[in-house]
């Protein structure tokens, strides 16, 4: 009998069993879709792409947005991706052309997902990503300091309130399943995918990024010390840990600085994350990779490759599929929303957090290998089994999804 197998008989046997015991309500109802947004936008994306990705705007706060969509003809509840591109991305010329537009069309068909490119605005301010004004790019600050504050309020930014505009468009006009809505970016897109799922993580099943990280200089070129880590030798096509490419906690690091975008500290919650960075990149060193992936929690829903490709600063080719195997193991259900927020209240008796959701004999659960202990749902009740095998039944619990939306899950 197989790991999987296992796992899935003991839990089976274990909440099958007739133990009903008063006591842990932070469990989650029966696993259904996430809710929708009430973000106001006026628009709408073309109702076919037969052709691939297909231009279209809306309008965000009186401003309007492009975008590249495509939706694959097939059955409705498709899983969104949503790409964004590096600094200076128009419609003519971003992530979509670094990938290949056929490219992304057959990642889109063979995987049953909508892949929508939005495009930046152009700003009057710089920022910490040695940005100046007048170039296109996300906002992540409130101003050019480096003591700015994070742009983090999805009711302000106007680049979250466009992210947040585009995941409703994409459920009104093609019926797409808000559970599994996914980021991924380059280089400045790296960041703003980043930063997007750490503000976002209500709507955010998983995030991809690569040739950005975590900036714990002033600037993302470092300052006022270069941040120009490169890897040590390996034979080409090497994917390596941090540590086995050379990087140490404290490289690229300036004492007192801002954590650029934003610190996974000030976050309520960062969804699962694929990271991944070239050894040689010298415009955005992968030591901003490997800032970020430690200080994320060690678990196996953060995962980080250091990649010896000869590419620089640029996108492997095997990245997209990649990054999308690692993401598509994660989903934002109801019961996934309430996890998550009992995950919050309780990190002693859920770890390590965040594991990726099953499936078994109607079951939708977590295991928590730390703790050995289990969360899950069926048929609109949440159980939770502790450690030795006693098993809390919490009842019908709607009202929690309530609470943990007004936490920010």
């Amino acid at each position: 009998m197989g790991i999987a197998h296992r796992t899935t008989h003991r839990i089976g046997h274990w909440i099958s069993r007739s133990v009903a015991l008063a006591g842990l309500a932070c469990i989650a109802l029966s696993a259904s879709a996430a809710v929708p947004d009430n973000i106001s936008y006026q628009g709408s994306f073309p109702a076919t792409t037969p052709s691939g990705l297909t231009t279209g705007a809306l309008t965000v706060g009186g401003a309007r947005r492009d975008v590249l969509v495509y939706r694959p003809a097939g059955a409705a509840a498709q899983a969104v991706l949503i790409l964004f591109s590096g600094t200076g991305g128009t419609l003519s010329n971003n992530i979509a052309n670094e990938l290949g537009y056929d490219v992304l069309r057959s990642f889109a068909d063979q995987q049953n997902a909508i892949v929508v490119v939005p495009i930046q605005r152009m700003l009057n301010l710089g920022d910490w990503d040695n940005h100046s004004a007048g170039t296109p790019f996300w906002e992540t600050a409130v101003g050019e300091s480096t003591t700015s504050a994070a742009s983090t309020d999805p009711n302000a930014n106007a680049d979250l309130l466009f992210v947040r505009a585009i995941i409703q468009e994409t459920s009104r006009a093609y019926g797409a399943d808000l559970a599994r809505v996914y980021v991924n970016g380059f280089s400045n897109g790296a960041f703003f995918s980043y930063f997007v799922a750490s503000t976002l993580s209500n709507r955010i099943a998983a995030f991809a990024e690569t040739g950005g990280g975590l900036v714990l200089s002033n600037t993302t070129a470092g300052e006022p010390a270069a941040c120009n880590l490169r890897g040590t030798p390996a034979p080409a096509g090497s994917v390596r840990t941090c540590a086995a490419a050379g990087w140490r906690p404290g490289v690229c690091t300036t004492a007192g600085a801002t954590a650029r975008p934003l610190a996974p500290t000030l976050a309520v919650r960062v969804p699962p994350g694929f990271m991944e960075a070239n050894d040689d990149d010298d415009t955005v060193s992968f030591a901003n990779t490997c800032n970020l992936a430690n200080a994320l929690p060690a678990s196996s829903s953060y995962q980080v490759r250091v990649v010896h490709a000869g590419t620089g600063h640029g996108i492997n080719d095997n990245y997209l599929l990649n990054a999308w195997n690692f993401m598509k193991n994660f989903s934002l259900t109801d019961s996934d929303r309430v996890f998550n927020w009992a995950e919050s209240l309780y990190p002693g008796s859920f770890s390590p957090a965040t594991p990726a959701s099953q499936q078994g004999l109607g079951y939708y659960y977590r295991y928590y290998s730390g703790t050995n202990s289990y969360i899950g749902t069926k048929d609109g009740r949440g159980y939770y089994l502790v450690p030795g095998g006693a098993i809390i039944d919490a009842g019908a619990l709607p009202a929690y999804l309530g609470t943990a939306g007004q936490a920010g899950f």
